[in-house]
């Protein structure tokens, strides 16, 4: 099922002593939270919030961003560890071939014979590459490259992958 929001960013901590905040890109749309004027905050224990943009910039691998009403260091500091979220239904449609992670967890991942190899519990980035965790057979937790090769179809509405297993791919 597909979650209401989606992560983009993570509050990694203040930056100076005005409020402006290091933000980690957690999007393969890099430019995603520039071009926003506002996110749902939502921390790992549940609170969320509201937080318009005031103004991001790029800085290392992530942005700086300051938020509305976030004057200082420590009202940045509370920041921390929290997630920029949008609404799943605000994000921009994909190419052909291309998902969003959090519509793969949770699908079945079956070889092209039928036989059911697990449900994908994580989908891994790596060097450019991603990386399916599929968890649940006797097998045990079984690692398959998101490639056209391996990946044969997605089928979103059944929640369903049907893969070719190359020779010496399961061990």
């Amino acid at each position: 099922m597909r979650p209401a929001h989606a992560e983009i960013g993570k509050v990694l901590g203040p930056h100076g002593v005005k409020g402006e905040v290091r933000v980690a890109i957690l999007s393969d749309l890099p430019n995603r939270i520039e071009s926003l004027d506002r996110v749902v905050l939502r921390w790992p224990d549940g609170r969320k919030c509201w937080m318009e943009l005031v103004s991001t910039r790029p800085h290392k691998q992530g942005l700086l961003v300051f938020f509305r009403g976030v004057g200082d260091r420590n009202a940045a500091e509370e920041l921390r560890g929290a997630f920029l979220t949008v609404p799943a239904d605000e994000l921009p449609e994909l190419p052909k071939d291309s998902y969003y992670v959090f519509d793969l967890i949770g699908s079945s991942v079956r070889t092209e014979g039928g036989e059911l190899l697990g449900t994908v519990a994580d989908v891994l980035s790596a060097a450019g590459n991603h990386v399916l965790v599929v968890d649940g057979t006797a097998r045990g937790e079984v690692l398959l490259p998101l490639a056209h090769h391996v990946v044969r179809d997605v089928d979103l509405q059944a929640r369903e992958i049907t893969v070719h297993l190359l020779p010496g791919l399961l061990g």
